[in-house]
């Protein structure tokens, strides 16, 4: 039993030597051999976005004037409540002394057609005046008191134009450019520079209408829905840490593309 085992293992040698011999004579070529990784691979998709502030505005002028001073500078971060322009200042100033005076002479007047009005009624009282100079003292009374209001309301609008000729930023943000100088006569209305907050911004962008399938689908065929979290990438190259997501479609569709 012994020998007809050697035998055996003897051949088996050989025609292994033989295989690789005829292989090499017929220059064939070897090839490792291994089995494939299974792993999930992340669908991405890039797309160019337009990138806008969540809370941009347009600082416009309120009151028309001379632009007498501008607080603050092209770029510089403000925060909320900041004089960034003021206004022909000395004219509203100007304007609100007139008023008061106006009030204080109203005021005055009012006083005295209060004490006519009192010392005609006790000369009625004694008959030594008609009752009809009662309601003369009376309608000077109320005419005195309809020019007090008026002069009120002159105060309040001077001390309004006062607020105007200050300029501050109703948040905190970047400033923009400043297309006026000192010196500049302006109009209500005019933009004087715009305020950015880029503290939180949206990106807009273009997705094909394969892409929109697939995200929304169809009652027939449901889409893989929206990714949680998407990534901004710079035009650098370089991503951002923080991460968005997408918070809306628009409702209007491109029939001109895909």
């Amino acid at each position: 039993m012994r020998r007809a085992v050697v035998a055996m293992l003897v051949l088996a040698t050989g025609c292994g030597r033989s295989v690789e011999a005829l292989a090499g004579a017929a220059g064939l070529e070897r090839y490792v051999v291994t089995s494939p990784m299974v792993a999930d691979v992340p669908e991405r998709s890039a797309h160019v976005a337009e990138v806008q502030a969540v809370r941009h505005v347009e600082i416009k002028a309120r009151t028309g004037g001379w632009i007498e001073r501008i607080e603050v500078d092209e770029g510089q971060l403000v925060k909320a409540g900041q004089v960034m322009f003021v206004l022909g200042a000395r004219q509203a100033q100007i304007d609100l002394q007139r008023a008061n005076a106006h009030l204080q002479g109203a005021e005055a007047e009012v006083r005295t057609a209060d004490i006519e009005l009192r010392n005609r009624e006790a000369l009625v009282a004694k008959d030594v005046v008609s009752a009809l100079e009662v309601e003369l003292a009376q309608a000077g009374l109320a005419a005195a008191k309809a020019k007090l209001a008026e002069a009120e309301a002159e105060v309040a609008a001077a001390e309004l134009s006062m607020q105007y000729a200050e300029v501050r930023a109703p948040f905190d943000g970047a400033v923009n450019r400043l297309p006026l100088k000192v010196g500049s006569q302006v109009e209500s209305g005019v933009t004087l520079t715009t305020l950015s907050d880029t503290a939180e911004v949206f990106a807009y962008f273009r997705i094909s209408e394969r892409e929109y399938l697939q995200l929304h689908g169809s009652p027939e065929s449901p889409g893989r829905g929206m990714p949680e979290l998407v990534q901004f990438e710079r035009a650098d190259g370089v991503r951002l840490e923080a991460a968005g997501r997408i918070d809306a479609f628009e409702s209007v569709v491109c029939n001109t593309t895909g």
